[in-house]
C-alpha cells in the first residue's frame, strides 16, 4: 500500500470520526476507507448529487464535467469512469424531455 499524504489521512481521520463520506478518486484511500466501514464517493457521485438536487442543470453539468474529461488524463484515460460518464449524460439528457 502507498504512503498516504497528511492531508489524505486528514480528511479519512474526519470522516472515520464523525461517520462522514470521504469524497476521493485515490483508490488505496477508498481501500483503507472500505476497511473502516467510511463511505467513499468520487467525483461523478457529486456531479448526480447536483442533479439529484437540482442544484444545476443538466446542460451545466454535462458541460463542465465533459471538461474534467477533457483536461484531466486520469478521468480521460479511465475506461470504467468514461463509461458511468456516458451513463450519467444519457440520464440527464433524458430529463430534459
Amino acid at each position: 500500500m502507498k504512503n498516504h499524504s497528511v492531508a489524505d489521512l486528514s480528511v479519512w481521520f474526519i470522516a472515520d470520526k464523525n461517520e462522514g463520506i470521504l469524497l476521493t478518486s485515490d483508490g488505496t484511500l477508498r481501500s483503507m476507507a472500505k476497511l473502516h466501514d467510511i463511505q467513499t464517493h468520487g467525483l461523478l457521485w457529486i456531479f448526480d448529487e447536483l442533479f439529484q438536487e437540482n442544484i444545476l442543470p443538466p446542460e451545466d453539468l454535462i458541460s463542465k464535467l465533459q471538461h474534467v474529461f477533457d483536461t484531466n488524463a486520469y478521468y480521460r484515460t479511465d475506461s470504467k469512469l468514461f463509461k458511468a460518464f456516458n451513463q450519467l449524460k444519457g440520464k440527464w439528457k433524458e430529463s430534459l424531455s
